[in-house]
């Protein structure tokens, strides 16, 4: 468990160095909190490269955020390579500031990201299921369940500066706002 006043992360890996890579699994449980408005967010998992990024979170995976800042569940960020981020477990994220289930962005290279499993966001702000987006491609794929509750919520978004983008949905999205947002979810 992360629990922070200015920020908590469950899982963290960085590689700054030219072309390195990161890549984390998880086939475990992953709470991470922020009690606070300010500060960085909290994020269950967070792999950040030069090259290639990649996080899975296997179908036995749990990620639970909770924050009165920004959260973000499984998220996978590049500079020079492409990224991967993969949901096969469940993923709920809260945070009243924003919330994003999966992050795959990769600044020069082709981003792709995938859920087979659950993802449930809620956010009095900006929500994503699924954003993806690289500047040589993007790639979604979607067999699983999204809920996203939200003031403006986006089930999947993908985006591309000078690639392709497919997205390819055979499960189940649900994109609605129910009212005011508490971040005081038990999980």
């Amino acid at each position: 468990d992360a629990h922070r006043y200015f920020g908590g992360t469950g899982i963290a890996a960085t590689a700054t160095g030219a072309v390195g890579s990161a890549s984390i699994i998880n086939n475990g449980s992953i709470y991470a909190s922020q009690v606070s408005s300010r500060g960085y967010g909290a994020y269950g998992m967070f792999a950040s490269a030069d090259g290639e990024a990649s996080v899975l979170n296997n179908e036995y995976g749990t990620i639970n955020v909770d924050t009165q800042g920004v959260a973000g569940g499984a998220l996978a960020l590049s500079f020079a390579g492409n990224t991967n981020a993969t949901n096969a477990g469940d993923i709920n994220v809260y945070g009243y500031q924003g919330a994003d289930g999966i992050v795959s962005f990769a600044q020069n290279g082709t981003a792709y990201a995938g859920n087979s499993g659950s993802i449930e966001v809620g956010t009095g702000y900006t929500g994503h299921g699924i954003d993806v987006g690289g500047l040589q491609g993007a790639t979604a794929v979607n067999s699983g369940a999204i809920a996203v509750d939200a003031w403006y919520g986006f089930g999947i978004n993908a985006n591309s500066g000078n690639g392709d983008v497919s997205v390819d949905n055979t499960g189940s999205i649900d994109v609605a706002y129910t009212g005011p947002f508490s971040s005081n979810n038990a999980f």
